[in-house]
């Protein structure tokens, strides 16, 4: 027959193994590719943007409270007070749950106030992704709720970011639960608290309140008081013209470049590190070191570590009042100029180096020494369970 081919038996058996090979192979290759696109269209989600702004007038304030997302404030040179919140939701049903965040606003007096309210009374659990993995319990809108970084607990994703910008004489008063707040450029009071997440301020003037449950502080360029407090992370501040009153639970405290009246650090575990600062100093540690540079004191020194070195070095001439204690640790203290001193200094173990120009020794043994140097004004009271004591001038 012309046109036509017989295939043999070993031919056609091996023509069917081809093409199943082929088929198998392409469905491979079509599986794979869901696989990789699933994930990316999730991870997409849906979003929502609502928009005010409101007339400001100086003294206003902005009152916000947010569940969870970052919230972004800065100056502005505007007139106008600009809220924008996006409202992001993931997973089935996205859309019908942005609709269920609802960011409301009203105007009090001076206060404009913005609350995102979400579906506490149908999901009580929330995720806000995150790097790393968290947990959050808090209340909000008088319902007990749950806040988590993974897809755990069988949560919805839905959270909002805010960004405000505030012109001059405007401030901003924040109750962020979960998630970074950012401040750059206010010209107005600012309280930054967030329940569990960073707070950055910089570049600002006006009184300072930054606040977190777990998380870092840091506030670069502030005129004004600072209260800059975590549960638990570090406290970093640089360049702030005000009294600074820096508190961690657990976490290293680092300032510099500050001048005020006064300046508290206090960390239950941690170090707390000063540089070019100018003020009464009261420094306090449960476990760590307490070092002081370039200081230009006021007229109150205190510092207490529960365990710890205490380093002090800078221009004391001012000071009417010196108390340090450390459990267990060594004291220096090197001033390039000091006041006359009544000095009292007790060691459970540890040797006493005073060297003091014209210095009154009252009494001195290895562990005790009482003495005056100049006219004694200056009141000092140095104590260590363990460790050695060394005070001297020229440094």
């Amino acid at each position: 027959m012309l046109g036509k081919s017989v295939l043999s038996p070993a031919q056609w058996r091996s023509g069917r193994r081809c093409t199943t090979s082929l088929l198998v192979a392409l469905v491979v290759m079509v599986a794979a590719s869901l696989a990789l696109q699933t994930p990316v269209l999730a991870a997409q989600g849906q979003e929502r943007q609502v928009t005010r702004s409101f007339d400001a007038r100086d003294g206003m304030i902005v009152e916000l409270e947010n569940l969870a997302g970052a919230v972004t404030v800065e100056g502005s040179p505007s007139g106008q007070i600009e809220i924008v919140g996006t409202i992001h939701a993931d997973g089935s049903g996205a859309d019908a749950l942005l609709s269920e965040l609802e960011i409301t606003f009203e105007t009090r007096g001076n206060r404009v106030v913005v609350k995102a309210k979400y579906p506490v009374d149908r999901y009580q659990v929330y995720r806000y992704p995150q790097e790393g993995r968290s947990r959050t319990q808090t209340k909000y809108q008088d319902v007990k709720v749950k806040v988590v970084s993974r897809d755990e607990d069988d949560p919805v994703t839905l959270y909002a970011d805010f960004h405000l910008r505030l012109p001059h004489g405007v401030g901003a008063d924040i109750e962020n639960h979960v998630g970074n707040i950012n401040a750059t450029g206010v010209q107005g009071p600012l309280s930054a608290d967030t329940g569990s997440g960073d707070v950055t301020a910089s570049d600002g003037v006006g009184s300072l309140s930054a606040d977190t449950g777990s998380g870092d502080v840091r506030i670069q360029n502030y005129q004004g008081d600072v209260n800059a407090d975590t549960g638990s992370g570090d406290v970093v501040v640089t360049g702030v013209q005000g009294d600074l009153n820096a508190d961690t639970g657990s976490g290293d405290v680092d300032v510099t470049d500050v001048e005020g009246r006064y300046i508290v650090a206090d960390t239950g575990s941690g170090d707390v590190t000063m540089a070019r600062v100018t003020g009464s100093i009261e420094a306090d540690t449960g476990s760590g070191d307490v070092e002081i540079r370039d200081l230009r004191a006021g007229t109150r020194l205190m510092v207490d570590t529960g365990s710890g070195d205490v380093t002090m070095a800078g221009d004391l001439s001012q000071v009417e009042e010196i108390e340090i204690d450390t459990g267990s640790g060594t004291v220096k203290i090197s001033m390039s100029a000091a006041p006359g001193m009544s000095l009292l200094i007790e060691t459970g173990n540890g040797s006493i180096t005073v060297d003091l120009p014209d210095l009154r020794i009252s009494r001195s043994s290895k562990n005790y020494f009482r003495g005056e140097s100049g006219d004694g004004q200056a009141d000092v009271s140095i104590s260590t369970g363990s460790g050695s004591v060394s005070i001297s001038t020229g440094g």
